[in-house]
């Protein structure tokens, strides 16, 4: 006899856990709960439906019909949505190619070449990304894990690509130099420098926190950082995923773990910068569910949800059928006797 909200208070959820809000049904991943929603009419509630995360019942507030958009108001998204998925399929076919060249025994250069595509080249690198001159590779694109898997791999090796923004990055490794200590006159100028960069580091956080213990006790920015001879600048419309140009990625990461009117400090773009910020205001974009990001998340979650459960079917059949491990044969296919 209880009501569906005296059920969720009984359960203890609150509005943000059952309220989706105005959503239209392909926005609704698990299918057979947008099929038992929208046979429903306002006020009505559905006998539970057993969906893809367990069981489930829906509770219509409001409907309001659907409206078919004009050409005009969608043709800018349409168009930039074909050359999407045209510019998807060039990759996936040039992929293919890249993988039909390296499996012909060409290497990284070799199939880039043949194929039109560029291929980088850098001469030595260690395990932190650096140059021999100690200066970072300004080559490697940021984010991109290619050092790491690089130091994984060996000379001849056919490596897997890596999916990177969109693309495949593949990449061979030339030759690998040992590790040996360096002679103090090779590093004594990086040795000399990176010591003044971590003085110089360490006294602007020192003069940091102190400007943040003022702040926090009720000084305002802009006349702190007048008597400090600083300069004061403003960034509105910050996003998680998104970077300024003269504002550091980790400057962002920072802001967004501060609260309201709260101040923190981070790192600059350069060694002798370090940057002191305060918080005044914090928006929460609107969900718009017909947007190119939504729909790039819902595809993401139903391909992790699509191999959880292929994977948890292949773990079923293996406990129930049982498998083994024909070693000979795995050695021959992956030469682990050669």
């Amino acid at each position: 006899g209880l009501s569906f909200d005296e059920l969720a208070k009984e359960r203890g959820l609150g509005t943000s856990d059952v309220e989706l809000g105005m959503v239209t049904k392909s926005a609704i991943i698990d299918p057979a709960v947008a099929n038992a929603a929208f046979s429903l009419s306002s006020g009505e509630v559905s006998q539970p439906v057993q969906g893809r995360f367990g069981v489930a019942l829906v509770k219509i507030g409001k409907v309001e019909a659907g409206t078919e958009p004009s050409y005009e108001s969608m043709a800018a998204a349409l168009k930039k949505e074909i050359a999407t998925e045209r510019a998807r399929a060039k990759v996936a076919e040039l992929r293919d190619k890249m993988e039909d060249e390296r499996g012909g025994g060409a290497n990284v250069v070799e199939a880039a070449q043949k194929l039109g595509l560029s291929a980088v080249t850098i001469d030595a690198v260690d395990r932190s990304g650096r140059l021999p001159n100690g200066q970072l590779a300004s080559n490697i694109p940021a984010g991109l894990d290619v050092v790491s898997q690089a130091f994984n791999s060996d000379i001849g090796v056919d490596n897997d690509p890596i999916s990177f923004k969109g693309g495949y990055v593949w990449y061979d490794v030339l030759g690998i130099t040992p590790s040996r200590e360096r002679k103090l006159d090779e590093v004594k100028d990086q040795v000399e420098t990176r010591w003044r960069d971590d003085q110089i580091t360490s006294r602007l956080k020192t003069k940091a926190t102190e400007l943040i213990q003022k702040l926090e006790q009720g000084g305002k920015l802009a006349d702190q950082a007048a008597t400090q001879g600083l300069k004061v600048e403003s960034a509105t419309g910050l996003r998680r995923d998104a970077s300024l140009p003269d504002l550091p990625a980790g400057a962002v990461t920072a802001a967004f773990r501060t609260a309201k009117d709260g101040v923190g400090q981070t790192a600059g773009a350069a060694a002798n910068e370090w940057i002191v910020f305060r918080v005044t205001d914090i928006t929460v974009p609107p969900v718009d569910l017909a947007s190119e990001d939504i729909k790039k998340l819902k595809d993401t979650l139903q391909r992790a949800l699509t191999d959880e459960q292929v994977a948890q079917y292949v773990t079923k059949l293996e406990a129930d059928i049982g498998t083994t491990i024909n070693h000979t044969a795995f050695a021959q296919v992956t030469g682990a006797n050669n």
